[in-house]
């Protein structure tokens, strides 16, 4: 039986995929970073089942260097808003949704790493999953060529531009709700996941007896602001 440095050693000698080559032609990696790229594409289901490091150091890294991207951009770039704008704004373009959308705009859908059962439960479509990957990959672009390069990363994928001069998803939603007279919608937090230091919630916002939607985040603020920024697509359609 193969002990842990040898799986270790086969899988970092192992070729990439089709979808995987072309992500890390796109990162414009080297090869030298071939092994922490698969680790950022790895899911802890695939660790448990085979034993490899998972993205969750990485994307750890990764939410603190997209927190300090965003803050900057936003702060040199509308220098007439105050701090509460700047911080509903950060919140948007970091949440759950908006960094899914940038996962699958690079195709990280395609590149997963999962363990059976996730990927049979549609694990590479789940938002959570591709919001985790996106800053994972955030990381490894920042480890191989540094802040600045992945500053210009993220600026072509045009991550700023989420930032408008609306109001919060929160606010939005209740100026839409009292305008067809049905009253304020509630929020309630239904779920959570993952161990104690980095804990994810789900909330879901009603108006009524009727649940409009349901959505995660990593404290139980950014949840309810996912929810109400589902229900507004919800509305948009």
């Amino acid at each position: 039986m193969l002990n842990l440095f040898q799986k270790f050693r086969l899988r970092q000698d192992s070729s990439l995929t089709a979808q995987q080559k072309a992500l890390f032609k796109r990162l414009g990696l080297q090869s030298s970073y071939k092994q922490i790229f698969l680790e950022a594409l790895t899911h802890p289901s695939y660790t448990s089942e085979n034993g490899f490091p998972s993205y969750q150091r990485l994307e750890y890294l990764g939410d603190a260097i997209l927190g300090s991207y965003v803050a900057y951009r936003l702060y040199m770039r509308h220098r007439d808003w105050q701090e509460d704008k700047l911080t509903r704004a950060r919140a948007s373009i970091v949440s759950q949704p908006a960094l899914a959308k940038s996962a699958r705009k690079i195709g990280i859908p395609h590149c997963l790493l999962l363990g059976k059962g996730e990927r049979a439960s549609g694990g590479s479509e789940r938002d959570s999953i591709l919001c985790d990957c996106f800053e994972s990959i955030v990381a490894v672009v920042f480890t191989a060529k540094g802040f600045q390069k992945t500053c210009d990363f993220l600026d072509a994928l045009g991550i700023i531009s989420m930032a408008t001069d609306k109001e919060d998803p929160k606010s939005e939603l209740q100026s839409l709700s009292q305008k067809e007279g049905l009253g304020l919608p509630h929020y309630h937090i239904v779920g959570s996941d993952g161990p104690a230091h980095c804990m994810r919630f789900e909330a879901k916002v009603s108006v009524g007896e009727n649940i409009i939607a349901t959505a995660w985040g990593n404290s139980k603020q950014e949840a309810e602001q996912n929810a109400a920024i589902e229900a507004l697509k919800k509305i948009e359609k």
